[in-house]
């Protein structure tokens, strides 16, 4: 289930650095002055979302997988805080750049959490059941 709530996330980040690109490269004389620098900045910041993909990844493995015996509300708080970082840094620049990035990075960002929620229940329906 993370899997392919994972792939949602990238995908959606990639469309977003994708549709950016090639309003850069398809769509320059319309966009001469005052649109590059918005989709170039749309760009930056679609593409700053993977420097945190380590970080929150191992949050959520940790999640998962119980790694805190029994204590995963401190992995909980520190994916909480990694993603409100992401947020500010990178969600909330991306929204004043260009609205089209934005809604896609919300998107991610609510799939984020209920994929997580999914999985976790599902694993622990397992591991209770065996």
């Amino acid at each position: 289930m993370f899997n392919s709530g994972g792939i949602i996330i990238i995908g959606l980040n990639i469309l977003t650095a994708g549709a950016s690109i090639a309003n850069l490269v398809l769509d320059s004389e319309s966009l001469a002055s005052t649109g590059r620098p918005r989709y170039k900045a749309g760009l930056a910041f679609g593409l700053a979302h993977y420097p945190f993909v380590p970080i929150i990844a191992s949050s959520i493995r940790d999640i998962v997988e119980d790694r805190s015996h029994g204590e995963s509300t401190k992995d909980l708080k520190k994916w909480i805080d990694i993603n409100l970082l992401r947020m500010l840094t990178v969600d909330c620049p991306a929204g004043q750049v260009s609205l089209l990035p934005f809604l896609l990075l919300c998107i991610s960002d609510f799939l984020a959490p209920c994929v997580v929620i999914v999985w976790a229940d599902w694993l622990h329906g397992r591991r209770t059941a065996s």
